[in-house]
């Protein structure tokens, strides 16, 4: 049996393959979120998307947005809207009336 993972990445999480992969953390992480974004594709897990990230991705310069844009193409994306409320008490004291 197969678990079904959801995964959230943040913009820059996602674009990390598109930067300059000279440095090698910056290659490692590349070729982590392309491992991520491949079993996406594959559909064993799916990508978790947010209004956060399609205000990043629609900011971003157009080169960088097409590009991030055919390397999300395939991969399975779903949508997560969910609000959440804290209770007063979740706060310490001296933050509740801020």
């Amino acid at each position: 049996m197969t678990k079904n993972y959801f995964i959230y990445a943040d913009i820059f999480c996602l674009c990390r393959p598109l930067d300059d992969l000279e440095q090698s953390r910056i290659k490692l992480e590349a070729e982590a979120i392309m491992s991520i974004l491949e079993n996406c594709e594959q559909k064993k897990w799916a990508l978790v998307n947010s209004d956060a990230i399609q205000f990043e991705i629609a900011k971003n310069v157009n080169y960088k947005k097409e590009k991030l844009e055919k390397l999300l193409y395939h991969v399975r994306i779903i949508s997560y809207k969910k609000t959440f409320s804290f209770s007063s008490s979740f706060f310490p004291p001296e933050l509740q009336n801020c």
